[in-house]
């Protein structure tokens, strides 16, 4: 009942009272303390949400990138095409990985980052392709010829900012 009766009360002195215990409880004022906001951007409704704005090392991340790349094992040996590539599973490729290409397509659209990345890897050299294989292991992916075939793949992934407004994702 006192809830109800303090509400009843509030309604009939009019939202001129409601008002002034709002304005009451409002930081910054010489009763409260300052601001969060004032010292602390993530509460800050004003700071901007765009991760370039927040970090501008982002801004020399976007873009259209084209990368060669070599993979390598832990010892820093350079990847070999392995004849263990199971069409029906995870495992290896059957592909070089010496010098392959990769596009990237980095975009920034406000607190978002979107990559789309495409990955060209050259065919298998004849030595490969001439090694006996066993089922259900494959030396190519799908219908190619091997030595004559390569293989392109993609990825992508999304991202957005953190609620820490400092560019982190």
């Amino acid at each position: 009942m006192r809830v109800s009766t303090a509400v009843i009360s509030l309604g009939l002195y009019g939202s001129n009272v409601l008002d002034s215990v709002v304005e009451a409880v409002k930081c910054g004022t010489p009763l409260t303390t300052e601001c969060l906001s004032d010292s602390d951007v993530r509460f800050d409704a004003d700071y901007t949400k765009d991760l370039k704005g927040q970090d501008p090392r982002w801004i020399n991340f976007e873009g259209y990138w084209k990368i060669e790349l070599v993979a390598v094992d832990m010892e820093g040996n350079r990847l070999e095409p392995n004849n263990k590539y199971n069409p029906n599973g995870f495992g290896y490729s059957p592909y070089r990985y010496d010098q392959f290409v990769a596009f990237y397509n980095h975009t920034f659209l406000g607190s978002r980052f979107i990559a789309s990345r495409y990955y060209i890897h050259k065919p298998s050299p004849q030595d490969f392709c001439d090694q006996p294989i066993e089922p259900p292991y494959m030396n190519v992916v799908g219908d190619g010829t091997c030595g004559v075939n390569g293989h392109a793949h993609s990825s992508g992934f999304y991202a957005t900012s953190s609620y820490e407004n400092d560019g982190s994702m």
